[in-house]
């Protein structure tokens, strides 16, 4: 949680050049709920069938530009390095 709280930020600061949204399978009302316990203020789509996206695990996070093509993916629990990459690849400073 501590990195999306980070990217929570960042693009509150204007620092990142993205929209975060988050996709979740769960039921809304679960997933409002955790969200709200994780202190976490972020737009969620849900329920959403992962294997509709083609997504095999959680988490994934997919970047899409304006045209609503995949820029990059990141998958699983992303080391410093990885969310680095994750970062440098939406930063605004690009």
């Amino acid at each position: 949680m501590p990195f999306y709280h980070k990217l929570e930020q960042m693009e509150k600061s204007g620092q990142i050049k993205a929209h975060i949204l988050a996709v979740f399978p769960d039921n809304p009302k679960i997933v409002a709920a955790v969200l709200v316990a994780q202190q976490l203020n972020i737009d969620y789509i849900a329920p959403v069938p992962l294997a509709s996206l083609k997504i095999a695990a959680t988490p994934t996070l997919i970047a899409v530009n304006s045209e609503g093509q995949v820029t990059a993916s990141w998958v699983g629990e992303l080391s410093a390095a990885g969310e680095d990459s994750v970062i440098r690849s939406i930063s605004t400073s690009q």
